[in-house]
Parts: C-alpha cells; structure tokens; sequence
C-alpha cells in the first residue's frame, strides 16, 4: 500500500517493491504485449511513464509527480571525501527534503589508505549507490569533478574557513544562473585542491565557541538559507530531466518494470543514463 510508514522505509534503502494495488489485468496487458525493439538505445521517458502508470497506485503517482515538480535543476551540492557514511547519508536526506536532485560525492582513494579509512572508503560508497531519489555523480578527485561541472556552466562555491572566504550572506546567489555547493571533510574541510577550483569560498558566520557545524547540519543549515532566499529555484528541471527522473523513480518502484516495458513496446539498455 501507500502509507506513510512503508514509503518511508523504501525512500532510502529498502528492495523495491511493486504496489499492492497493481491489478492483474494491468499486468497481463503489458506481459501479453508482443516483445518491442531495441529503441536505438535511447530511452522514451515518457512512452515508459505511460506503460509503468497502471502499476503504481494513484496515491504513489501523484506523491512521485508533486515532488518531481519541485526539483531544482539549478542548484546541487558536491560533499568531497565524507569520513561519516551517516552524515552523508544524512545529507542526502536532507537534500531530497529540500528538492534539490543532483549530488556529487568525492570519494578520493588518496585519502582513504589505512584500514581503518578503506573500510569507511567502501561503506560510503554503498551508501552512496543504494539512495533511489536522488542523482549522485560519483567522483575520484577534486579535479574531475569541479572541471565536469565547470565545463557544464555550474558556478562554485565551496564552504571554508579560510582567510580568503567571505561571509554568505555577502554572496550574491541570485546572480547565479546554476550553482554547486561544496561541503568538506568533516575533519579537514574542503581540500586545497578544492580550495584553488572553486570560484567563490565563503562561511556561515558563528556566535559560540564551535568554528563549524557538522557535515550534516552544514548542510541543513544551507540547504534552509537557500531556500529562504529562493536560490534553490524549485520547479527548474528542463523537461527532458523531469521525465527521466520521473520515469526512473517509477521503474525503481516497480518490480520486473523492465520486463513490463519491454513487453509493453519500450526497451531501454540495461545502463541508462543517471
């Protein structure tokens, strides 16, 4: 069913699952459709939210829908080298509560060399790939992340507490066509390396004894004084984004969905795109 206590479960982790409203004649009409060819690799988002909509309850439908069209399309967050899968874990949380849908994650093998590191190297990995509502780009440097996303026409601005930082409320984010927020290390904070990438550096200015918050309340914290603002610019998806995100929420709720499609005249490549 649909209640609140089941959807919580799946949101971040749980095996998919296909909705106890689904009717067996829906599943038979799809299965019975004869096979459909190879779409030249490409996905029809929309043929396939077409197919995938008689397996999901209208109550899950409209949830899925009213948030797709809250995603921001024009602020994300990168968190470099996260020590804590929990906190990032948390951040991610946080982020899809605030609709903002792309995240980078850092996970530099460098920096992760003792046991102890390698085994919170793996964990946040896993805990990176098994959240369902978000696109997380996954990284292993600094460098390849910031020069993707520059060349892409996002705008950086990492959180630091270096001399060279300015305060954010000095920050003009209204200027910004698109923006991406860098969080550090919870132990070191951004990397020099990041440091020299991005474009602007700036703090949340503190009243007490603490210099930082945590990652996770970092990013609670900005993720409120954006929205505040109007800077996470809700509803921003371009509507090719929209429908995959749409589409691949929808697939991820429904078990065999790709069996369904293909039966029901859309094939998609066992890889598609994030």
């Amino acid at each position: 069913g649909g209640g609140g206590d089941n959807w919580e479960r799946w949101e971040f982790g749980e095996e998919s699952f296909i909705d106890a409203a689904l009717s067996d004649a829906a599943r038979a009409e799809a299965t019975d459709a004869p096979p459909a060819p190879v779409l030249g690799g490409a996905v029809a988002y929309d043929e396939g939210i077409q197919v995938l909509t008689k397996f999901v309850s209208e109550e899950r439908l409209e949830k899925m829908t009213k948030a797709v069209d809250q995603r921001s399309g024009r602020a994300r967050f990168v968190i470099e080298d996260p020590v804590n899968p929990s906190n990032a874990w948390a951040c991610l949380r946080t982020l899809d509560s605030f609709g903002v849908q792309y995240v980078d994650v850092i996970t530099n093998p460098e920096n992760y060399r003792d046991n102890a590191e390698n085994q919170r190297y793996r964990r946040v990995k896993t805990a990176m790939g098994t959240q369902k509502w978000l696109d997380v780009g996954k990284h292993e440097s600094a460098a390849n992340c910031i020069q993707d996303l520059k060349a892409d026409g996002w705008r950086i601005l990492a959180t630091d507490l270096s001399p060279t930082a300015r305060p954010i409320d000095e920050v003009e984010w209204s200027s910004f066509d698109k923006y991406a927020v860098v969080l550090g290390n919870e132990e070191r904070g951004i990397s020099q390396e990041m440091r020299d990438l991005a474009d602007e550096c700036f703090y949340v200015p503190m009243r007490g004894f603490a210099q930082s918050f945590s990652l996770s309340v970092s990013c609670a914290v900005l993720s409120a004084h954006l929205n505040c603002l109007g800077s996470l610019h809700p509803g921003s998806l371009a509507a090719e984004d929209r429908a995959r995100v749409l589409f691949s929420w929808m697939l991820d709720s429904v078990k065999g969905g790709r069996e369904i499609l293909r039966r029901g005249g859309v094939d998609i490549p066992k890889n598609r795109p994030p």
